[in-house]
C-alpha cells in the first residue's frame, strides 16, 4: 500500500451529508449527526484517501457507535466486521443509521479531497456522501471538563435486530440477557447466533467457519462457560441469523465480557 512523503499519518473524521435509503440520495436531517472516522488514512497528493493495508473505521450512525474494518486500494473499498454498541432510537435516527449500515457492507469504490469523500456502491451509484466532520480537529485542553448530557430515552430499534443487556458469571458460565426486536426467534426459523468477538462477523454464520452458537430463546442465555473464552477475547456478539444460519450483519452488538 502507498505512504505518505514527508507527512504525518492521521485520522479523518468525515460528517455524513447524504445517503442512498434503496430508491435515490436523500440528505441526512440536521437533528442527526452521523460520522465516519477512518484510523491510519491520509490524502495524498493525487486527492485520494490511502490507508495501511485493513485500517479501522469507526463513528456513529446518529444512533449508535459502531467500529469495522476498512479495506482501500487505489479506487477500491471493502467495509466488513462491523459491530454497534447498544442503544434504542427512533426515526429519523434509525432511518438514517438502517440506510448508512446497508451502504457501508456496498461500498466498492470512492473519491476524497479534503472537502469531501464520496463512496460508491458496485454499480457506480453514490451510496454514501460525506463532508469533513465537526471535530476533525482535536480540541485544545480546557482547565474545566464540561459535563456530558445523559442520553433522552428512546423507542426500540426499527427492523430485526437483537441486543445483549447485560453479561455476568455465575457457578462458571456466562448469564447472557438479551432482547429481539421486529420478529419472533424459533428452531427452525430465524434466530441469533452468539459468538465472542474472536469471530469476525463474516464467520458467525453460514457459510463461514465460526465457531457461533446457534439459540432461540428464552433469556437469558448460559451456552457459554468462563473456560470457552478465548483468551484475546474481551466481548460476546450477538447477530440475528436467518433459518439456513445465515447472518445479518449489523443487526446485533458487542459487550464487554466480565472479568
Amino acid at each position: 500500500m502507498p505512504s505518505p512523503e514527508g507527512g504525518a499519518i492521521s485520522p479523518l473524521e468525515w460528517q455524513l451529508n447524504a445517503y442512498f435509503d434503496g430508491s435515490s440520495l436523500v440528505p441526512v436531517p440536521d437533528e442527526v449527526l452521523a460520522t465516519a472516522l477512518f484510523g491510519l488514512a491520509f490524502i495524498d497528493d493525487d486527492g485520494n484517501l490511502q490507508t495501511f493495508d485493513n485500517g479501522s473505521l469507526t463513528g456513529s450512525t446518529g444512533c449508535h457507535q459502531y467500529l469495522a474494518q476498512v479495506a482501500v486500494d487505489r479506487e477500491r473499498m471493502t467495509v466488513s466486521d462491523l459491530t454497534i454498541t447498544l442503544g434504542a432510537c427512533g426515526s429519523p435516527a434509525v432511518d438514517v443509521e438502517n440506510a448508512m449500515l446497508e451502504d457501508l457492507f456496498n461500498a466498492a469504490s470512492y473519491t476524497a479531497t479534503p472537502e469531501s469523500l464520496t463512496i460508491f456502491g458496485p454499480e457506480g451509484g453514490v451510496l454514501l456522501a460525506f463532508v469533513p466532520g465537526p471535530t476533525a480537529a482535536v480540541p485544545s485542553p480546557s482547565a474545566e471538563a464540561t459535563p456530558t448530557a445523559k442520553p433522552t430515552p428512546t423507542p426500540t430499534p426499527a427492523g430485526r435486530q437483537a441486543r445483549i443487556t447485560d453479561i455476568r458469571v455465575r457457578n462458571g458460565r456466562y448469564i447472557v440477557e438479551y432482547e429481539v426486536f421486529g420478529y419472533r426467534q424459533e428452531l427452525p426459523g430465524r434466530h441469533v447466533h452468539f459468538f465472542f468477538d474472536t469471530v469476525p462477523q463474516r464467520e458467525a454464520g453460514v457459510p463461514g467457519g465460526g465457531p457461533w452458537i446457534l439459540y432461540a430463546g428464552p433469556s437469558p442465555f448460559t451456552q457459554y462457560s468462563v473456560s470457552d473464552r478465548p483468551a484475546s477475547a474481551t466481548q460476546m456478539c450477538i447477530l440475528v441469523a436467518n433459518p439456513d444460519h445465515s447472518i445479518n450483519r449489523g443487526t446485533g452488538n458487542c459487550v464487554d465480557l466480565p472479568r
